[in-house]
């Protein structure tokens, strides 16, 4: 298990079981000054949660 911290979180969400489609789980790579704008999922059925693995000092200042 590369991230058992991660897993471990996502286990406690009610997860869907759709073979081949859910659950799934992304990391992305952001570079600095990266904003993600309001969203969604691709179908009501996905708990999309964005979590910061590396945050530099400072760097969210603005953040509400």
């Amino acid at each position: 298990m590369q991230c058992p911290q991660n897993c471990r979180a996502a286990e406690t969400c009610a997860l869907a079981d759709i073979p081949g489609i859910a659950p799934a789980a992304f990391f992305s790579l952001l570079k600095p000054r990266t904003l993600i704008p309001p969203h969604t999922g691709v179908t009501n059925i996905r708990l999309v949660v964005h979590i910061p693995l590396v945050v530099p000092e400072g760097c969210c200042s603005g953040w509400q």
